[in-house]
Parts: structure tokens; sequence; C-alpha cells
């Protein structure tokens, strides 16, 4: 919630499950935040509708499963939170592409739970690169 309330534009949140997105755009939308959930169950009309709104400034925050990982072309994506780490470093990668791109600023932020950190070791060495750490409420991310 500190990274969604000290920024005012897009911020696509991923997750790893179709449950957990719809879960977690729940949580945020009853906290007040502007959200909405994508995952690979909705319609492509639902999809499209969700996609309109988040392009358009209509919807601030979205959650998103990987189907929004590859060919998502959203301009002015302030900030990528992988809240679930991916499972892969293809899947980081297209993740954190989301953000600034075309010449535009953006970050990327992935939480990386205790367990996670041999997962998120094996990501930095398929990419061939290590990337800044921070604790955080007791959770790593890493900063992008």
């Amino acid at each position: 919630r500190t990274i969604l309330d000290k920024n005012d534009g897009p911020i696509l949140v991923f997750g790893r499950t179709k449950k957990g997105v719809e879960n977690l755009a729940k949580k945020l939308s009853t906290s007040g935040y502007n959200t909405d959930a994508i995952q690979g169950n909705l319609r492509q009309g639902a999809r499209e509708r969700i996609m309109n709104k988040f392009r358009s400034g209509q919807l601030r925050i979205l959650c998103a499963t990987n189907v929004a990982a590859r060919g998502l072309d959203v301009r002015g994506i302030d900030y990528v939170i992988n809240f679930d780490l991916p499972d892969s470093q293809e899947l980081f990668t297209h993740r954190t592409g989301r953000t600034g791109r075309m010449g535009m600023k953006g970050e990327s932020i992935t939480f990386v739970t205790p367990e996670e950190n041999s997962k998120w070791k094996e990501i930095e060495r398929g990419l061939n690169r290590r990337f800044t750490r921070q604790q955080w409420n007791g959770r790593h991310s890493a900063v992008v």
C-alpha cells in the first residue's frame, strides 16, 4: 500500500494465480483503491473492457496473471509490482518490460519471501544480473 499511495499513476500488479489476482484486486478495492483484475478465465469482451479502462486512466491499478505479461500495449505504466515471484527469468523480463517503455520512466518491484530466495537467485543468474535489494516490512524486495 505504501507504493500504491505514493504514486497516482498507472500500476500493474502481477500475481501467480487467477484466484490470487482476483482476491488481491478485491482486497485493494475494499480498501478504496481503483483496481480490477485480468486473468485467463475472463471472456475476451470483459478483458477488453478492463484493458480499455486501464489504458484510458479510468482504472489505476490492474492486477494480472501472466496473461498480461506479453503483448500488453499500455503506455506510461509507472510501476510494475511482482506481488508473486514469476516462475522464470523469461516471465520476469516480460512482466518488468511493461514499464519504462519507449523512453518513458518506470520502476519494477519484486517481492521475495525468504522461502523464494533460491528461486530469485536462479532468476538473477539466468539474467546474469544482480538487482538492488531492500528490506520491506519483513519481506525482501528487489528494485529494478
